[in-house]
């Protein structure tokens, strides 16, 4: 099902089930600090590394073709990525492919413009 939410409400859903495995594709250094892995098409593992002492994982690749299992990550996180990607079809059956539940975050003309 999809519905209409904001960042503050997954949030407070990612707070109120702690035990849920996160994946917050292409986070580039400005991942969610709720996920447990996060990648990106370049290599920002030592940023990751650094940032939670080891504690998280960070796995370089495309995200229209990640390594991870069916249904891995209880729940996935794509911000700001869905207008990049080339084939954003591919990219949606990924998402579904890796996740049990997740978030998409688009830009919008109006608020990205005024902040």
């Amino acid at each position: 099902m999809i519905r209409r939410t904001n960042r503050k409400e997954m949030f407070k859903l990612l707070e109120n089930n702690p035990q849920w495995k996160v994946v917050d594709l292409a986070s580039s250094t400005a991942g969610w600090k709720y996920a447990d892995v996060f990648t990106d098409v370049y290599d920002h593992s030592e940023f990751y590394k650094n940032r939670y002492n080891g504690e998280k994982k960070f796995i370089q690749c495309n995200v229209e073709n990640t390594p991870f299992k069916d249904k891995e990550f209880d729940f996935v996180v794509a911000s700001h990525i869905l207008e990049h990607v080339d084939n954003p079809i591919e990219f949606c059956k990924e998402l579904s492919r890796i996740g049990k539940r997740g978030y998409i975050e688009v830009p919008t003309p109006l608020w990205d413009n005024l902040v």
